[in-house]
């Protein structure tokens, strides 16, 4: 274990895990890249000492679903439909990414989820339009330096003028994966893991999805990230994939149900039952008619489930916003039962320092590494953040979760680190150019708008690759 030493002092301690009582003034060590002691006024020698008076220390928030390549679409996707969305983006924007707009994407995007802190990611990557695109996102997450899942997509994007449907075959992306997995990703260490993402689960027939569901525990791949059960969006689907992946006993812990509005009571309990999980991303699914978020009703089936941003072409990629939405849309769904029958609330069940918990260990757990992170557990990885009370939104601000809830925001990330390294510190990220990263983030968006808007979008929709396709998010 490396001497390096950190010690987090006298902050509003925030442990999540239920064997460790939080600390209104406590302190945190860390030790090489895992927390060693938490507790009252540790006595340390030969440490930095980190003055975290008046802040909120926590686990780094867990990201159960990004597009992380969108970076530099910021605000294309804001007032889409899912369809809009499969048509400009996936169809559109992406066929025109070059390697170095993944790698730029990614990066980007990596820090903004860093910046805001966001210690670990899922990143489902569906812009794998070449080997090269595959190396440069991947080299994007690195080299931000966050902890990450990357889901290698096997989703068969376009070719630009003209668009070619007919070569969608994605096979060698297939041995692309496995490349990737025998190179740069071949220790199972962290801090980034291999994972795998399928073609669009809903679309092909179902043999398609379980030869991909295999061929990702073939590579090992930690998650299996699938898009399903996305309430109107998926009722051609029958049986559901979730069925059909728990009738063919392929349902399990390495699977990742993105959305999954419309799982029944019934699938609710074959994934808690198969120990696979869920990502509820509220905001996107509220706004693309996915349904009810599913997050409630997850938790009262007891399944594992944890919050996205999802696509940061629509919304910001920081956890505030997901946390803030997914308390509202439970706490409005659980009061309009009482509102249709005459009544009011007289206790909310559904608590800020419940969706803090699905935000860290929940996320943790969903992904498969609640034994490494997602809560201030000596032993764990040290995957930590400061949180500020002190600017003008914030001030005031004494409940812990409350704070982290409804009134922060990423200015108010004073300080994180990921695996015991230090990468925000009073304010700022370290090492970051960030005037050079904005200049190249507009250079890219600025060039990918020019050639988007050479489309013939009418064409585009009304060809058979499209409407066969019908592409989710």
């Amino acid at each position: 274990m490396s001497s390096r030493r950190t010690l987090i002092r006298g902050g509003h301690v925030l442990t999540i895990d239920p064997s460790i009582p939080d600390l209104p003034v406590g302190d945190v060590l860390i030790q090489g890249n895992v927390i060693q002691a938490v507790g009252p006024n540790l006595q340390v020698a030969d440490a930095e000492v980190v003055d975290a008076k008046g802040m909120v220390v926590c686990p780094g928030f867990v990201d159960t679903h990004r597009h992380t390549w969108q970076t530099q679409l910021r605000t294309v996707a804001s007032d889409y439909t899912l369809s809009d969305y499969g048509l400009n983006i996936r169809l559109g924007y992406s066929s025109f990414y070059e390697p170095q707009d993944a790698f730029l994407g990614n990066y980007a995007g990596a820090l903004e989820a860093l910046n805001a802190g966001v210690t670990t990611i899922v990143d489902h990557c569906h812009i794998i339009n070449s080997p090269e695109h595959a190396d440069e996102a991947l080299r994007g997450l690195r080299e931000a330096g966050g902890r990450a899942v990357w889901c290698y997509g096997l989703f068969p994007n376009p070719k630009h003028h003209p668009f070619r449907f007919d070569d969608f075959d994605p096979s060698w992306r297939l041995d692309d994966a496995r490349r990737i997995r025998k190179g740069a990703l071949a220790s199972d260490d962290g801090p980034v893991y291999m994972g795998l993402a399928p073609a669009e689960v809903e679309k092909p027939a179902f043999e398609a999805v379980a030869e991909e569901v295999r061929f990702g525990r073939e590579i090992g791949a930690k998650v299996i990230s699938c898009h399903v059960a996305m309430g109107g969006h998926s009722v051609h689907v029958r049986p559901s994939v979730t069925t059909s992946l728990g009738r063919a006993l392929l349902l399990g812990p390495d699977i990742l149900l993105v959305h999954g509005n419309s799982l029944s009571r019934h699938e609710l309990g074959m994934v808690r039952d198969y120990g696979a999980a869920i990502s509820a991303t509220p905001e996107i699914e509220v706004q693309m008619g996915m349904g009810r978020p599913i997050l409630g009703a997850a938790l009262r089936a007891g399944a594992r489930i944890g919050l996205g941003v999802d696509i940061v072409s629509n919304i910001g990629g920081d956890m505030f916003h997901p946390m803030r939405s997914a308390l509202v849309e439970e706490r409005g769904a659980d009061n309009d039962v009482l509102f249709k029958n005459d009544q009011i609330p007289r206790r909310l069940e559904f608590r800020c320092r419940d969706v803090v918990r699905v935000a860290t260990m929940g996320g943790a757990e969903a992904i498969g590494l609640d034994s490494k992170i997602g809560s201030l557990t000596p032993g764990k990885k040290a995957d930590v953040i400061c949180v500020r009370r002190t600017s003008f939104n914030t001030m005031g601000a004494w409940d812990p979760e409350a704070t982290l809830v409804h009134y922060a925001t990423p200015n108010d990330v004073d300080s994180v680190w990921v695996d015991g390294r230090a990468i925000k510190r009073n304010g700022a990220l370290l090492g970051v150019q960030q005037q050079a990263i904005v200049e190249q983030v507009w250079a890219s968006r600025e060039r990918l708008e020019r050639q988007y808007r050479e489309i013939n979008i009418d064409q585009l929709r009304s060809t058979k690759g499209y409407q066969r396709e019908n592409y989710g998010n």
